[in-house]
């Protein structure tokens, strides 16, 4: 299952929505068979706050990768759904 974006107003941050979300969606992926999670965040321009997120939900990295010729760098993270 792939997670192309997962939103959290500013203001709503730091309240565990995200977390909901993902075991929900998790649940979800799981009662339909998927076996794992991968997502990819930004580390150029950084986002050190969905990696921190992304790390604290089990997440692992896979692969950074250079984007946009690169003037974006992603990292691919996965997480096992067992």
């Amino acid at each position: 299952m792939y997670i192309d974006r997962i939103i959290i107003a500013k203001d709503a941050r730091a309240r565990g929505f995200a977390r909901l979300m993902y075991e929900d969606l998790f649940g979800e992926a799981k009662a339909a068979g998927h076996v794992r999670a991968v997502c990819e965040v930004n580390i150029d321009p950084p986002n050190e706050g969905s990696l921190a997120f992304h790390q604290s939900m089990g997440f692992l990295a896979l692969a950074d990768v250079g984007l946009k010729g690169g003037s974006k760098r992603v990292r691919y993270l996965v997480k096992e759904l067992r």
